[in-house]
């Protein structure tokens, strides 16, 4: 400890100063580097907030899909010729009544739906 203050006071004033500047900028910028950390850990958990929203708003509209899917069934399974078709493993008639739903998904929103 008597040799660092012996060092210290063997040193002139303006070298004194340019050190302790110097700390005190070294100082400074390692608390930069520290809120510019800080901030970009705040900007990466935002970004996960939003994945995690849009990943939910997916899964709403996943979940209506579903829905909307299953309405169909239901609608395809009362149709005339489903429960025979089905009853009879006739492959050909299920294939028909699935292309007369195309052809009509098709009229009212311009693409059919694969199956």
């Amino acid at each position: 400890m008597n040799s660092l203050k012996n060092f210290v006071s063997s040193l002139s004033l303006t070298t004194r100063l340019v050190i302790a500047i110097s700390i005190l900028i070294l100082t400074i910028l390692g608390i930069q580097a520290a809120l510019s950390i800080h901030r970009a850990n705040l900007h990466k958990q935002e970004m996960i907030e939003d994945a995690l929203k849009g990943k939910n708003a997916f899964m709403k509209e996943a979940q209506d899909l579903m829905v909307d899917l299953l309405k169909q069934a239901l609608i395809i399974s009362s149709m005339p010729g489903v429960e025979r078709a089905l009853a009879e493993h006739d492959r050909q008639g299920l294939m028909e009544i699935v292309e007369e739903m195309n052809q009509a998904i098709k009229a009212n929103i311009g693409h059919p739906i694969k199956l």
